[in-house]
């Protein structure tokens, strides 16, 4: 589905799977050599994630960026993450937010940066519900 980042630097248009299910969410972007410029995976949920919640890079071969968005649609977070080359899943590190969250996008590594892209910027998808419109920046 398409998705925009409204930043300073203007809009930035991607295209994003989405992992709205548990199976979805859990597999990820595992086991891919290569994720397309301007794509990404959005993972969605129902409800807040609590900050303790995080991600994994278990099985995932590419370097990614993560953004931990608000309840606000605004970027709280954005971290960099690198495979996980163990067997053992428990061994991977695990990259949280420091606040709740409702969804969170993943990129290849260094696309939000030359991007510009930060936190504060407001993140828009079909189905958000406008959150953008109604949630100015502070």
């Amino acid at each position: 589905m398409p998705l925009v980042i409204h930043g300073e630097q203007g809009p930035q248009r991607l295209q994003v799977e989405v992992a709205r299910t548990i199976p979805q969410r859990s597999r990820g972007l595992m086991a891919r050599d290569q994720l397309a410029e301007q794509a990404g995976m959005l993972f969605l949920y129902d409800r807040a994630q609590p900050s303790h919640n995080g991600f994994w890079m278990y099985r995932t071969r590419i370097p990614l960026d993560i953004a931990f968005i608000d309840e606000a649609g605004r970027i709280a977070e954005i971290y960099r993450m690198v495979p996980c080359t163990t067997d053992r899943p428990g061994e991977c590190p695990v990259t949280r937010p420091g606040a709740p969250y409702r969804a969170a996008l993943e990129v290849n590594a260094g696309a939000f940066e030359a991007m510009g892209v930060a936190p504060g910027d407001c993140v828009s998808w079909p189905g958000d519900g406008g959150l953008c419109a109604r949630a100015p920046a502070q």
